[in-house]
């Protein structure tokens, strides 16, 4: 489930961070990205770790040729690093 989490819990759950709408909405991009690609995300990576810090370090899945690009353009807003730039 690490592939669904928000990559700034992985610096504030150690220190009591809090999950609010925003971890909410990365979570539905991935969910939306999977809804496309008809498989998890990383499913290919089977160390959870290694998948946290690639989602820390900005990586994301690519596009899923054929997706509409305004889907795409959403999912992909969803799952910004940047919490405020999230829809």
């Amino acid at each position: 489930m690490v592939a669904y989490v928000e990559p700034q819990c992985f610096i504030q759950y150690g220190k009591n961070g809090k999950l609010d709408e925003r971890s909410d909405i990365y979570s539905l991009g991935v969910l939306m990205w999977e809804l496309t690609s008809g498989t998890p995300p990383f499913s290919d990576i089977m160390n959870k770790y290694a998948i946290s810090i690639k989602i820390f370090l900005g990586d994301r899945e690519k596009m899923i040729l054929g997706t509409p690009q305004k889907y795409v353009d959403l999912y992909t807003s969803c799952w910004s690093s940047e919490q405020e730039k999230r829809p």
